[in-house]
């Protein structure tokens, strides 16, 4: 469905860094059929994914040595004063405010466990214009050691609303606002030897093709297709670039 405008706190866009945009291009055009449409007044390898006409995800230039990555935007109604809480309870502010043009206010945090994220203060530009369909950004999720550390610091900053609860060892927490889930907070197991990050999941109606095809045009299974309970079914893809991604199909009876 179109979507018009975001609550405070809640994700409201993402973008690809990587340091070749062009190398992704057909990539997501052919797994997700997204259009590309060049942002030259943003400078060499900007771009904007589109999807039934409207916007879904950004693309940029990444230095060399800094890898390639989705990142998450929180709508803010005040960047200034967010910027200024994202200090005061324990985060640091890495980029910003910055002012671009026709299109909104943004800047990039880090939050006390050491996850990175984006502020959005919108302007021209709301965010992803279309969700709940095929090929759109669904959920994102943060991957933390201390879930209990950044579920209060979101919580102060964004005025989420966050239950966590531990299972088989494994804090768990998801974020709502007005009642509606937005965001998950979740320990990685300590084999898997991750960071702390946020990550992405699109939409899809089969993650089995999805996991076919990705190869074929550069990418690479991560994770195959897995049943996940209560959600539905899963697969993490990586890139072209090496960015990873998660894509799900929807238990619609879970």
């Amino acid at each position: 469905m179109d979507v018009h405008s975001y609550p405070p706190g809640a994700p409201c866009w993402l973008d690809l860094t990587c340091p070749d945009p062009p190398k992704v291009h057909a990539f997501y055009a052919d797994l997700f059929g997204w259009t590309v449409r060049a942002d030259a007044e943003d400078g060499p390898g900007f771009a904007t994914f589109g999807l039934a006409g409207r916007d879904v995800a950004g693309l940029g230039p990444a230095p060399d040595d800094a890898g390639s990555s989705w990142n998450v935007y929180l709508n803010t109604p005040d960047l200034d004063a967010c910027l200024t809480d994202v200090e005061q309870f324990g985060g640091r502010v890495l980029v910003g405010p910055v002012q671009i043009e026709g299109r909104g206010r943004g800047g990039a945090c880090v939050d006390p466990t050491g996850g990175v994220f984006s502020v959005w203060e919108a302007g021209g530009h709301i965010g992803s214009g279309i969700t709940g369909v095929p090929g759109t950004w669904c959920w994102t999720e943060l991957l933390t050691a201390d879930v209990e550390m950044a579920a209060q610091f979101y919580a102060n900053v964004f005025d989420w609303t966050i239950d966590v609860e531990t299972v088989d060892g494994v804090d768990l927490g998801v974020a709502s606002i007005a009642g509606e889930a937005v965001a998950g907070l979740v320990t990685p197991p300590p084999q898997a030897n991750i960071g702390t990050v946020w990550t992405v999941s699109f939409a899809v109606a089969d993650p089995d093709r999805i996991a076919v095809i990705a190869p074929m045009l550069g990418g690479q299974v991560a994770v195959p297709p897995t049943e996940i309970p209560g959600m539905g079914r899963y697969a993490l893809i990586a890139g072209p670039a090496g960015e990873a991604f998660s894509v799900v199909a929807r238990d619609e009876t879970g």
